[in-house]
Order: C-alpha cells, then sequence, then structure tokens
C-alpha cells in the first residue's frame, strides 16, 4: 500500500474515534458507563507493521498499547513510534492529564486532541521508517537524500500532505537552501545564548574576564549571569509584592523624587496618586491608574513633555524611563557591586532613542539629539549602584564612548567549547562569525 493509502485508512478510523469521543459529554460517558462496543479497541497497522492499539480505559481516558506483537513473519518492537508519539503529547499544554508507562501511554481526560497528536506521529513515523530504509538503500554521500521505497511517491521524505491529500509546500527543499538553521541564523539573541552557555562551562568565565582586562574578583555565593538582564524592573514590582500597594506607592513616589531631582519636586510630592500618574503617562487604550504608582517604563515622552519644560530634566526623564525599557543581553555579576554588562550585535547596527515619530518630533523641536542605546546600560546599572565594565560584541570592532568593542571571534576563540553541542560547534565555524 502506498503512503496515501495508508493514510487514508488510518485518517478513517481516527474520524470515527474522533467523532465518538467528543460526542461523549461527561454525563453521558457516566450514563453510558462507556459501554463503546466495537470501539473498545482500535488496532492500526502500517504496510503490515503493527504500530499500535489505542483501547479506551474507563469513561474519561485512552491507552495507547505498543507491546511487542507479532505480525505475518515479524515481530515489531515499535519503540522508537512510542518516544516520537511521546514528544508530540508532550509538547501539548495538557501535560498533566498524561500517564506515562514503559510501553504504554494513558491519557486522562482524553478528546479528539490527543487522536490527532497521534496521528501527526504516524506521519512522522512513516517517513522515519521510510528514510531509514533509503539510508540502507543509498550508495551517495549521507548528505543526498534518497529515497528508495517502492511504494512511496518520489522524494515522499520532502513532501507533505494535508488531510484533503493536497502538496504542502516544503520551503526549504523550493527555497534550495535545505541545511540546519544554525548554519544561517543571524539572531543577536541566539549569539548570545551561546556565550551565555559557553560561560557556564569550566574555567571559561574566568577566561572571558581576563580576555577583555577585567579585574574584578569573583565571589562564588554571589556570581550569577543573566540574560536580557531587567533587575530595575523586578524591583519595581516587588516594592508592591513586599510593602503592599499604600506604603509602597510611598517608596516608589520617594524613589523617582530623589532620582530625578525636578524642580517641581515639591508639586509632585503634594499629587494624588491619579495625579502624579497623570503628570508623567498618556495612553490611547487605558487611563493611568488612580490606586498605584505607575511603572516609569509605562511613561510617555509626550505626556511629560507638556510638564517638564527644561531640556536637561527632560533628558534626565528620559533616560530614566528607558532605562526601565532597556535589557541588556549579557549581565555577569562577578559579586552583587560589580558587573560586566555586554551588548551583542551581528548584523544590526546600534538602536537609537526615542523610537517614534512623535517623539522623534519632540526631540527636534527641543534641539535635542537622539540618544544612543548603549549609553542607556550605565544608566542602569548607575541606578543599580553596581559598578560595571562594558562590552560591545560584534563581526568587526565598533567605536563606542561607553563600552570596549571585541569581536566574536576574538572572544570565542579564548573559550573552551569542547563540552558544547556539536551544533554550537559547527555555528562557530561559520565564515560571518570568522
Amino acid at each position: 500500500m502506498t503512503y496515501l493509502e495508508n493514510k487514508i485508512i488510518l485518517e478513517s478510523k481516527f474520524e470515527i474515534a474522533s467523532k465518538f469521543i467528543d460526542n461523549l459529554e461527561s454525563n453521558e460517558r457516566i450514563q453510558k458507563g462507556f459501554n463503546i462496543g466495537t470501539y473498545t479497541n482500535l488496532h492500526f497497522y502500517l504496510n503490515n507493521w503493527f504500530l499500535f492499539r489505542i483501547e479506551f480505559v474507563g469513561y474519561d481516558a485512552i491507552k495507547i498499547d505498543y507491546r511487542r506483537r507479532k505480525v505475518p513473519n515479524k515481530e515489531i518492537k515499535s519503540m522508537d513510534f512510542l518516544m516520537v508519539v511521546r514528544k508530540l503529547v508532550g509538547k501539548s499544554n495538557l501535560k498533566h492529564r498524561q500517564d506515562f508507562y514503559n510501553e504504554t501511554i494513558i491519557i486522562r481526560n482524553v478528546n479528539s486532541y490527543y487522536l490527532e497528536l497521534v496521528n501527526q506521529a504516524i506521519d512522522k513515523y512513516y517517513e522515519q521508517l521510510v528514510l531509514k530504509d533509503a539510508k540502507q538503500d543509498s550508495n551517495v554521500s549521507n548528505n543526498e537524500k534518497v529515497l528508495r521505497e517502492e511504494n512511496s511517491p518520489p522524494n515522499s521524505e520532502n513532501i507533505l500532505y494535508n488531510k484533503r491529500e493536497q502538496r504542502i509546500l516544503n520551503i526549504r527543499d523550493a527555497s534550495g537552501i535545505n541545511v540546519s538553521y544554525f548554519k544561517i541564523n543571524r539572531e543577536e539573541r541566539n549569539l548570545c545564548a551561546i556565550l551565555f552557555h559557553i560561560l557556564l562551562i569550566g574555567n571559561n568565565l574566568k577566561l572571558f574576564l581576563k580576555k577583555i582586562d577585567c579585574n574584578f574578583p569573583i565571589i562564588d555565593s554571589e556570581k550569577s549571569i543573566y540574560l536580557e538582564y531587567a533587575f530595575i524592573r523586578e524591583i519595581w514590582e516587588n516594592i508592591r509584592k513586599k510593602n503592599g500597594i499604600s506604603e509602597g506607592n510611598i517608596i516608589k513616589k520617594k524613589i523617582i523624587l530623589d532620582i530625578l531631582n525636578l524642580s517641581k519636586t515639591r508639586y509632585l510630592e503634594e499629587m494624588s496618586i491619579s495625579n502624579f500618574n497623570n503628570f508623567f503617562v498618556q495612553s490611547i487604550t487605558r487611563k493611568p491608574s488612580s490606586v498605584e504608582i505607575e511603572s516609569p517604563g509605562n511613561w510617555s515622552i509626550a505626556q511629560f513633555d507638556k510638564n517638564v519644560s527644561d531640556n536637561d530634566e527632560f533628558l534626565k526623564v528620559c533616560k530614566f524611563k528607558w532605562s526601565f525599557n532597556a535589557k541588556p543581553d549579557i549581565v555577569i555579576n562577578t559579586s552583587n557591586s560589580q558587573a560586566v554588562c555586554i551588548e551583542g550585535k551581528f548584523k544590526s547596527g546600534e538602536g537609537i532613542y526615542p523610537t517614534n515619530k512623535i517623539e522623534k518630533e519632540i526631540f527636534h523641536r527641543r534641539n535635542l539629539t537622539f540618544v544612543g542605546q548603549l549609553s542607556i546600560q550605565p544608566v542602569i546599572m548607575n541606578l543599580l549602584n553596581i559598578e560595571s565594565k562594558y562590552i560591545l560584541l560584534a563581526n568587526s570592532k565598533i567605536h563606542s564612548d561607553t563600552h570596549v568593542p571585541f569581536t566574536w571571534k576574538e572572544i570565542f576563540g579564548e573559550m573552551d567549547i569542547s563540552e558544547c553541542p556539536i551544533f554550537i560547534k559547527e555555528w562557530l565555524k561559520r565564515d560571518d562569525i570568522n
């Protein structure tokens, strides 16, 4: 039987089971005692290979059974297929409804959603069988995929079909770029994540600090490394959690006024929560809170532009707001009082503030220069009272007034990557990193 013929048979069984399960509301299941007659066991085969049996257990669960069974002239152990199903079901958002055993899965509170997952697993498993046979029969190199399955359509390992038997475009083949994603990935976050991973291995953190000429002592009980550092925002959130809204408002207002030290400080001190927020916050989708001091990250430049006339004070308020929105790519706390702040670039350049048209027009009207993304990181670390060294990683050295530039090649070249997964080792061999 061909792949499509098998799919039609299998899907017809799933359709019967799915309709039956969907029609069984909880009260009907109890009343009927789940006496489903011929639907109690559904056996699934593929090209005479026994795959599994679905058995309805009680009135709210199915058992998918994978025990080895004999079929004509073969004994099939379908543990590989079991792993495919486990992986697919495990990715669902209903993990708490599963019971995994050695060769059995019991799924609680079942519905046709699970049958669809198993249906997807059949597709994946069938492809694995075909590809396995193709590799065994092929005399070409491992980089070329040749399909020799007699009953399968040409190139079926790269052809997917929907339930209407319509071919689904494989964009990797259609583009001629059928490579692992890490070969072409341009995301800076991925490179930062790789560096994060490498820094946690062996002696690499010390090697890195030596490379960037950083003499901060490492205190093991305080040492920590973070991706997308948002310490200020978490502190702000925990003020309320620790002190409650009322006491938290007093603390938040004092922090804002002491740091900004505006000429209108006395005026702002006497404001109600609602008026204080209205001084800084403007939103077309909601009213500022009348109960709690809002995070400076929610402030609107267009709003406090009306209320803060002095340019120096205005710029100070802007930078304070941006410090709640900005997140350095990697921060290494060698201790609670010292850190290395890393910004990673790959194809993009430095971002600037402000970011939208209206805010840029305000800066033009005030004759203010736009602010570089990197210059906000010292603002963040100063607000946290953490002595910091600032590093800029890119494909080529980029001048910065605040950050010491290094290339990815310089940094990764100093690291021990022997314990890294193969894909990371291959990623770091790419020409655009070297």
